[in-house]
């Protein structure tokens, strides 16, 4: 892995570093740190401005943008009074915009008890229900998409190549076989340091909380049974399954070394809400060359007597008639992440997920205010959405990352944490962990 510096750098030593921006040259990756304004230049999915009026030329862009920020500072002000956010949290000049959503990213600066900076840029969404007093209690909600975008790669019976993490419902074409990197990506350990920084920020304060990091392995076997499989189905799938579990493993080994906390008051509870229920069943059907039945899935979990089965009746309800596929139970198990965490809780339930995951929030909203006056789930819930800052501003990748080899470097992974002010963690927690199973006959054998 080649590794490239930019000479640009800007802010203090106590202030993250610059964007790294992660590229691909021939069949070699490399990075560099780049100005923010750099790597969010116009023209791309997401631009960066400062906010300051003799700068800005598009009247009804700093409009909007003044108006976020406005909302920013006022739920940061709320939010500091309710011992969450850091006290010294305050909302900076810079901003990242989504060119296609609108949707702003404010700067959000705070120090932490050694003095030092932290800087994310930020897009708060406020409490579903009004919050005027300070919550009974506080639990965090945050989780992460396996792989990166192109560290598993479906090559199709067409010859085309697409993103298993960024592919739409269905396929274009059966799926022939994967290629799939078996190391962390820069995206994971960008995720789950970022997210982790910004809960242990907002937990240092509160006595008692719960943390719940939803890993979708569950979510992403259920995923593919709903893609268009060529002859080799059995094979793919089965790959596909070895492939979620094991990454599954080392992302909520990532997880628990940045959200490692002494205190005992603080309980970390990694894992799927319908993994404990459904794996069992998918994994077996899988193994005997069967197809999962969604019928058996749903009877599995909404006879199942737990806060899960509450919430995905509470869900079917919510579709009426609307028939459930492999997708949609999917879908379910992101929703059923924060749901849990509603079910029986008088206090707020913070969601502190990748931008991307917004229609979580929204989708679970909706449900809370249709049943407002149930019992069941009168929880509050808000978001906090931190932009990413690991960057791959590159074309070409899914080709490159079909064959590529290699790992993630240990430089990279500790200027991710550096960036972040993240707990130190040594970089061998991305190192090879002990497979379940050791061959697929080991899996028959004990299936059957």
């Amino acid at each position: 892995m080649n590794i490239c510096y930019s000479n640009k750098m800007f802010g203090s030593e106590n202030m993250n570093s610059p964007i790294i921006a992660v590229e691909v040259h021939s069949e070699h990756l490399s990075w560099q740190l780049r100005d923010v304004g750099d790597v969010f230049r116009s023209g791309s999915v997401v631009e960066h401005q400062t906010l300051r009026r003799g700068h800005v030329q598009d009247k009804d862009w700093y409009r909007s943008a003044k108006r976020a920020v406005a909302r920013t500072q006022k739920l940061l002000q709320a939010t500091k009074s309710w011992g969450i956010f850091p006290g010294s949290s305050q909302a900076g000049s810079s901003i990242l915009t989504n060119r296609r959503s609108g949707a702003h990213y404010v700067e959000v600066n705070w120090s932490d008890a050694d003095n030092r900076c932290s800087r994310h840029w930020m897009r708060l969404r406020s409490p579903v229900r009004l919050q005027g007093h300070q919550p009974s209690s506080v639990r965090f909600v945050t989780g992460t998409c396996l792989f990166g975008r192109s560290d598993a790669i479906a090559l199709l019976e067409d010859k085309s190549r697409c993103s298993l993490v960024s592919a739409r419902m269905p396929l274009a074409s059966p799926v022939e076989r994967l290629a799939i990197r078996g190391e962390l990506s820069a995206y994971e350990v960008d995720t789950a340091c970022r997210l982790s920084t910004v809960i242990n920020a907002m937990s240092a304060s509160i006595e008692q909380t719960d943390i719940y990091v939803h890993v979708p392995v569950a979510e992403y076997v259920l995923f593919m049974l709903g893609q268009k499989q060529g002859p080799s189905s059995n094979a793919v799938i089965k790959e596909w399954l070895s492939a979620v579990e094991h990454r599954g493993a080392l992302v909520e080994r990532l997880f628990s070394a940045f959200l490692a906390d002494p205190r005992p008051a603080v309980k970390l509870n990694i894992g799927s809400p319908i993994g404990d229920i459904v794996m069992p069943y998918l994994r077996e059907a899988i193994l005997l060359d069967e197809s999962p039945s969604i019928d058996d899935v749903i009877d599995l979990v909404v006879s199942s007597g737990t806060a899960v089965g509450e919430a995905m009746k509470h869900w079917m309800s919510c579709r009426g008639d609307t028939s459930v596929g492999y997708y949609d139970l999917a879908q379910f198990g992101y929703l059923a992440s924060v749901l849990v965490q509603l079910h029986g809780h008088d206090g707020l339930v913070v969601e502190v997920e990748n931008p991307s995951e917004e229609p979580i929030f929204r989708a679970v909203s909706r449900m809370l205010k249709r049943d407002s006056k149930s019992t069941r789930w009168t929880g509050n819930l808000m978001a906090v959405y931190p932009h990413e800052q690991t960057i791959e501003p590159c074309e070409g990748v899914l080709d490159w990352h079909a064959d590529a080899k290699g790992c993630l470097s240990k430089e990279l992974f500790e200027h991710i944490v550096q960036q972040y002010r993240a707990r130190v963690v040594d970089y061998s927690v991305c190192g090879p962990i002990a497979q379940k199973f050791r061959t697929t006959q080991d899996q028959l054998a004990l299936a059957s």
